[in-house]
């Protein structure tokens, strides 16, 4: 695939570069898209000349998304042969014959064509992952240089004959990476399960009759009693037959217990602490768990 990139790549960033500039000659007959173009072709040239294979991609497409030139088209099918990234390739070419129905070298597009199609026919494979729990973040690691996110499971891939390793991820579970062992031509199922974190991982939370406790608990008993207090001291003061100063002092030291009770309320971290703990024993998506886990 490389021996056959270059010299159709280089040709058609020329061919391209020449294409818009001759158009720029006047400005009355261009486009703000492709003006646009062609300052994102030139930025395409540089990332490619310097081996930037991903960058030059990314920014060709937008170029050919402002402004449909075949020579984007070929560029971006090249590239991604060279990337091995054959299904998309494979669209760029034809795409490229389709908008440059008199191509010269349309019978040597149309040989690449057909050897791409016979290598996904017959090499390539169908992977399918699932996963417990389900909503796993999955992404492409095979490359410790280019980390490429492909979605969350369930998910269905094709890709070519080789080893891959995809990293699973997911909020309070172990990161697993997975490595796959491919079968040309044929179709791979994976069910994972990810391991959840030992409860020693977070020392600082003691588990006390089933519910946790922390440096700050106390700060919701205070919290509650001055509510309590407040409450009852300004409902006896309320009363026909109350006492002022009885009720007024009531409700003062419920007020003052509010103040204790929010200045000792658990840090933030802590909150996350108790968050990390006790996310894999249970739903944190119910509206309980997220109560528990604040109060």
């Amino acid at each position: 695939m490389l021996t056959r990139l270059f010299p159709f790549l280089i040709c058609s960033l020329f061919v391209c570069t020449n294409h818009l500039s001759a158009q720029t000659e006047d400005e009355e007959e261009i486009s703000e898209s492709e003006q646009r173009a062609s300052e994102l072709n030139l930025a395409a040239r540089d990332a490619f000349e310097e081996g930037n294979f991903s960058d030059a991609i990314t920014l060709f497409e937008q170029a050919f998304e402002e402004y449909p030139d075949p020579a984007f088209a070929e560029n971006l099918a090249q590239l991604h042969d060279n990337k091995n990234h054959l299904p998309q390739a494979l669209e760029y070419y034809q795409a490229y014959l389709d908008l440059f129905e008199d191509a010269p070298n349309r019978e040597d597009i149309l040989i690449i064509i057909e050897d791409i199609q016979h290598e996904i026919d017959t090499q390539w494979f169908s992977l399918s992952i699932t996963s417990f729990p389900i909503h796993v973040e999955i992404t492409n690691v095979t490359d410790e240089n280019e980390h490429i996110y492909l979605g969350q499971t369930p998910i269905e891939l094709f890709g070519p004959n080789e080893v891959r390793v995809y990293r699973l991820e997911h909020e309070g579970f172990l990161t697993t990476d997975l490595e796959i062992q491919p079968v040309p031509g044929g179709e791979v199922e994976h069910e994972v399960t990810l391991e959840q974190p030992l409860r020693e991982e977070n020392p600082e939370i003691i588990i006390r009759h089933g519910y946790p406790s922390s440096r700050g608990q106390h700060g919701y008993y205070l919290l509650a009693g001055g509510l309590a207090l407040a409450m009852g001291g300004g409902m006896y003061f309320a009363s026909e037959d109350a006492d002022p100063a009885v009720g007024g002092g009531i409700a003062g030291v419920g007020v003052a217990l509010i103040i204790a009770g929010i200045f000792t309320l658990p840090k933030r971290e802590e909150i996350d602490r108790r968050r990390a703990f006790l996310g894999p024993l249970i739903d944190t998506r119910t509206v309980g768990a997220q109560f528990f886990m604040h109060f």
